[in-house]
């Protein structure tokens, strides 16, 4: 069966290489996922991780482990 994902937020670095989607689950959880875009071909995001498998329910509680783990995302504050 097909999981069904909405992107509600993107989050990036100041010189938009970097950026991590949170997506919204079909059961109301919140999951990411990962990518990078190259300087030499800015046209295109790449993932970098595959979507998490773990599930939380609550999004701003996602943000602040996303920021933990993620410095640059710290960064842009």
């Amino acid at each position: 069966m097909e999981k069904k994902l909405s992107l509600i937020k993107s989050l990036h670095n100041s010189n938009q290489t970097q950026c991590i989607d949170i997506f919204s689950q079909h059961n109301g959880n919140f999951a990411f996922q990962e990518f990078r875009r190259d300087i030499e071909d800015p046209s295109q995001w790449f993932p970098v991780s595959s979507l998490t498998e773990t599930a939380y329910s609550d999004i701003f509680l996602l943000e602040d482990y996303l920021r933990k783990q993620f410095i640059w995302l710290d960064m842009e504050r």
